[in-house]
């Protein structure tokens, strides 16, 4: 599994759009990345284990071993199985895509909690929470922000992200989301005289 992530010039252009969209929008955007929403170190355990009482069985059935002889290869391929699933983040391709897009808004609602919620003196934080494991986007805006804009804004973009990631890299990717949410945060939020910069324009990484 190829995981995900992203260059220096990649991290300068997405802060310099950021802080170019907050000299237009009096809404401020903070980017979050995480190399995954969740270790779903349950659901690898699960697979390791079914594997392993699989081949259990089945050595117990095709040939006359000792106990203690198929209870230490078990371990073994416990051991192995395991290692290959976490190693690289492979066992993210066991897990469902409904869980894990519910582990990437969850841990965004905790970002936007600890991070954005009420950071901003009008309610106008935005947060872009992009998990590279899930290879999912979420986007939360704050009270200010929801009062004008629909969620579907929003979902637009989201539901876009995977086609963009297919047909351009991570950077651009996600350069575009930042743009297209600058783009409507410019219309909605327009400058005001005398704003501050509110939370930093760099991406913050976990």
């Amino acid at each position: 599994m190829v995981t995900l992530s992203l260059s220096d010039a990649d991290k300068r252009r997405i802060a310099a759009v950021v802080a170019d969209v907050e000299t237009r929008s009096s809404a401020e955007i903070l980017v979050v990345t995480s190399p995954g929403a969740a270790d779903y170190a349950n659901v690898v355990a699960l697979a390791a284990a079914g594997v392993t009482l699989f081949g259990g069985a089945l050595a117990a059935l095709l040939w006359p071993l000792p106990a203690l002889t198929v209870v230490a290869g078990q371990m073994a391929l416990f051991t192995l199985v395991w290692g290959g699933l976490t190693w690289g983040r492979m066992g993210h391709r066991l897990v469902p895509r409904v869980l894990r897009t519910a582990r990437a808004e969850r841990a965004a609602a905790l970002e936007f909690a600890r991070l954005v919620s009420a950071q901003t003196a009008d309610k106008r934080g935005l947060l872009i929470y992009l998990a590279f494991a899930e290879r999912h986007i979420e986007i939360v805006a704050d009270r200010g922000i929801a009062a004008a804009v629909p969620d579907t804004r929003w979902q637009e973009i989201v539901d876009g992200f995977p086609a963009a990631l297919r047909d351009r890299s991570l950077g651009e990717a996600l350069f575009e989301v930042v743009r297209r949410c600058g783009e409507i945060l410019a219309t909605s939020f327009p400058a005001e005289p005398g704003q501050r910069n509110e939370m930093t324009d760099h991406i913050v990484e976990r």
